[in-house]
């Protein structure tokens, strides 16, 4: 792969990380990673979709 195409896959990735963290879809951000060192319980799913709604999203309009 050449190194733009590389850098290009990288930010789509990158793109589709944020995104999906932004709308927590908690699912396609641990398949974002090539080798996710956990998998999500149903109670750690739980704290996650809690504590975003308590905190929100900082920074957006």
């Amino acid at each position: 792969m050449a190194e733009s195409d590389l850098l290009q896959e990288r930010e789509r990735v990158v793109r589709l990380h944020m995104e999906a963290e932004n709308v927590h879809d908690f699912d396609t951000v641990i398949g974002t990673f090539s080798h996710p060192r956990y998998k999500l319980s149903e109670r750690t799913r739980g704290h996650w979709v809690r504590s975003k709604r308590r905190v929100g999203s900082f920074g957006r309009a």
